[in-house]
């Protein structure tokens, strides 16, 4: 009977820990979401060409790159009572302020004085805040959850994550119609999404302690150089691999993340009708519920594999009807439960090259490490904002408006190609095979 109750209370407390990580985590999510139609704002509302707000972004992600060495090494060395990562759920707050601030652009300013006010708000956001969530993240993954409780955290996020994201999909054309075009009326979006998810991040901080001590790292992790962590990185190739990986991927979510907005305003000719496809899109996270039995059967590298030759199919089967809401829709549910895995293993990847690193060399610089997936993202998310400026500049119609037909490439067939980049890539990585016996021995090494 006691074993029993054991049990219960066991999966009761991985169950309560996995949605708190899981609303925890949403926040930075929706914020990617919100900033990824910072592009649409600052071409549709503050009167800015949409070359220059391209550039702005490719910019920040080049600054961005450079503080996120600075930030995985801040972390490397952050010994605080709270935990490793813990302390740093907090930066979400002022992350969200500059969130809003990017959106507040004054109204009576040029379109230079525009463009220098988002850039330093964005990269306040982006750069200082965001970075050190993003650095912190999968190391607040490893040593809040132990091993097998891990893929049904990410699991849970990927349901929850998916559902929440879809909500907020839904609501921003919608508020977007609203009051995209009135004084101010980004500052109230912006508003909107970031008190709730500030809401969120503070229950994960507060009741989501970390069960991994600062103290349970050996003497010689803690003495790691910053230039024997950079070489760390450079030499492990699942590393390298993680970092492609998810820049592809942080291109991509950028590209498409306004591209649908376009679509619904310039080729279906109703911004609001986004919402259709969001509606649908929220049965996608049941998907989620799939990733650990997957995972355990394919391995990480595989399942991603497989899943990004659907999305590539069902992006490229929308080109045939581009303006059937129906078919766009189901082609759209199928594309994003078919992203789930890249979208969510990522953190899993990395984890095992962590250990990876510390089965070969005996120690393993965590939070340059982070740093490397996170510096991936922001090259990634500055280049697809860039890549979304110049495709809409190629498209710009004499009479105003851009083309069908850039928009059509920009929402189906770039993706598509990313997606199939990223399958090549993954078809090099062997470490699930390799995992059962480098855990064993670093077990046996560390008990």
């Amino acid at each position: 009977m006691g074993k029993e109750t054991g049990r219960t209370n066991a999966k009761k407390g991985k169950l309560i820990g996995s949605l708190l990580w899981a609303l925890g985590s949403s926040g930075p999510a929706v914020a990617y979401l919100l900033t990824a139609q910072l592009t649409y704002a600052m071409t549709e509302s503050f009167g800015i060409s949409a070359l220059s707000a391209g550039m702005v972004f490719l910019v920040s992600r080049i600054f961005d790159g450079f503080t996120d060495i600075i930030a995985g090494t801040i972390i490397d060395r952050t010994r605080s009572k709270l935990g490793k990562g813990r302390v740093w759920d907090l930066c979400a707050i002022p992350a969200w302020i500059f969130t809003i601030l990017s959106f507040s652009v004054p109204i009576g300013w040029s379109e230079i004085g525009k463009i220098v006010f988002i850039f330093l708000m964005y990269n306040m956001y982006a750069s200082v805040f965001n970075t050190l969530i993003g650095c912190a993240d999968t190391i607040r993954l490893k040593n809040t959850f132990d091993e097998d409780a891990r893929i049904h955290a990410v699991a849970v996020n990927g349901i929850l994550g998916t559902m929440i994201s879809a909500v907020s999909s839904i609501a921003l054309p919608i508020l977007i119609g609203i009051f995209g075009n009135q004084p101010h009326g980004w500052t109230i979006i912006s508003t909107i999404y970031a008190v709730p998810c500030c809401i969120l991040t503070l229950l994960r901080f507060f009741f989501l302690p970390e069960i991994r001590s600062v103290e349970e790292k050996t003497d010689k992790e803690e003495r790691i150089g910053f230039v024997a962590s950079i070489k760390a990185v450079i030499t492990n190739k699942y590393v390298v691999i993680v970092f492609l990986v998810a820049f592809l991927r942080a291109l991509v979510v950028t590209a498409t993340g306004s591209a649908g907005t376009y679509y619904f305003t310039y080729v279906y000719g109703d911004v609001s009708a986004a919402a259709i496809p969001g509606m649908i899109s929220m049965f996608v996270f049941l998907g989620a519920a799939l990733l650990p039995k997957l995972v355990e059967k394919l391995g990480n590298a595989k399942t991603i594999i497989y899943s990004l030759i659907l999305t590539s199919a069902a992006l490229l089967l929308r080109y045939l009807m581009p303006t059937n809401l129906t078919w766009y829709t189901i082609c759209s549910a199928v594309s994003g439960l078919a992203s789930l895995p890249v979208s969510y293993l990522g953190p899993m990847m990395l984890i095992d090259a962590m250990d990876y690193n510390r089965w070969k060399k005996g120690s393993t610089p965590e939070g340059v490490f982070s740093a490397a997936r996170s510096i991936a993202d922001k090259i990634g998310l500055g280049l697809g904002s860039a890549a979304t400026g110049i495709i809409l500049q190629l498209g710009v119609l004499p009479e105003g408006g851009y083309s069908a037909s850039s928009i059509s490439f920009l929402n189906n067939g770039f993706p598509a190609v990313c997606w199939v980049i990223v399958v090549v890539i993954l078809l090099f990585y062997d470490l699930d095979k390799k995992m059962p016996r480098i855990k064993k021995e670093l077990a046996e090494k560390e008990a």
